[in-house]
């Protein structure tokens, strides 16, 4: 169907009706006549206030039972970490804004085992790199304890949990699966098959190529690489 001009596929199942837009990586979804969906707070907070993801898809969980400062460390030691850290020396620029989202929308099994959690009000979606730079000792001159960054806090405006969960891993998967070779391999391929199962588990009557092309939308991929 086209709606203000733009062709969106229409996807439907028992609970609702999901408008995905070829162009956009934009997903309405709709009950009872109203708009529901991941929803994009604009914020500033505390760079303390933030921890880094032990399960974000990159690490492939091999640090999932990391502290705060374990994975720091462990993070730090990347190239690509050390060339982001010497560009945000010379100055800061705001142009991808953070994602996080707040511990307490965690999973609650998630909840229960990463380390340190009662010290954060939030947690990364995207840009774990840039955040591990900022807590860089060598930042301290330019990065101060109350220093506030621009971040989007994600929210869940009357989703389910588990469709919540399916919209943060597209996410996830639109900045680095498809367009940002930030990711191995390996993490690339899981995140997929993840982004996959949680797809179906929430669209049972979903035909397999509806769910691939929803991925493939997501990412800005091709069909054939999903």
């Amino acid at each position: 169907i086209f709606i203000c001009n733009c062709k969106i596929d229409v996807i439907i199942n028992s609970n609702e009706i999901v408008y995905f837009s070829r162009k956009k990586a934009a997903r309405i979804h709709l009950r009872r006549g109203k708009k529901m969906g991941l929803e994009f707070e604009k914020k500033e907070v505390k760079v303390d206030e933030i921890m880094i993801d032990p399960y974000n898809p990159r690490f492939s969980e091999l640090y999932a039972n990391l502290s705060q400062e374990e994975l720091l460390t462990t993070v730090w030691k990347t190239q690509q970490t050390k060339e982001l850290l010497a560009s945000m020396e010379i100055g800061l620029k705001w142009v991808n804004n953070i994602v996080v989202r707040r511990v307490e929308s965690l999973p609650y099994d998630k909840r229960q085992v990463i380390k340190g959690l009662d010290k954060f009000k939030y947690i990364i979606i995207e840009g774990n790199t840039r955040l591990a730079c900022l807590k860089h000792e060598r930042m301290k001159k330019i990065v101060l304890p109350n220093y506030k960054i621009p971040v989007l806090v994600a929210e869940n405006n009357g989703i389910s949990d588990k469709e919540f969960e399916n919209e943060i891993q597209l996410i996830q998967a639109m900045s680095n699966v498809m367009v940002v070779k930030e990711w191995g391999e390996t993490a690339k391929f899981r995140h997929i098959y993840k982004l996959y199962l949680g797809q179906k588990s929430v669209m049972s009557n979903a035909k397999f190529r509806d769910i691939v092309k929803i991925i493939k939308d997501s990412t800005s991929g091709k069909e054939q690489d999903v």
